[in-house]
């Protein structure tokens, strides 16, 4: 990714996403009906988790601020029978001399 930022709006994505495959809506069309069924309560709910983890602002920006100090960020949440991590990690990748000499003469770089 491009910067930490964008990382962090991926991840959210993904938590959703995952969300929604381990709790979709009854009424979703690609479910037979009587398919899904409650789980006990004692079992932690890590659809739940993953969606209040993707909702929250100030855990979003506490996050932004780790990659952007160069910290990894990393949620894991579970049910009982799985576990789930969502990680991002800042990467220090070396710009090639020919880019970096580009860049001071003012010239675009090719991606």
């Amino acid at each position: 990714m491009a910067s930490p930022r964008l990382a962090l709006r991926w991840l959210h994505g993904q938590a959703v996403r995952l969300a929604n495959g381990l709790d979709p809506d009854q009424g979703t069309p690609w479910i037979s009906p009587y398919v899904l069924r409650p789980v006990p309560s004692p079992v932690p709910d890590a659809p739940t988790a993953l969606r209040a983890r993707a909702a929250d602002d100030q855990r979003q920006d506490e996050a932004l601020q780790r990659l952007a100090a160069g910290i990894e960020f990393e949620f894991i949440t579970g049910d009982g029978t799985c576990w789930y991590g969502l990680t991002a990690r800042p990467l220090c990748v070396p710009v090639p001399e020919a880019a970096e000499s580009a860049a001071e003469a003012g010239a675009p770089i090719a991606a």
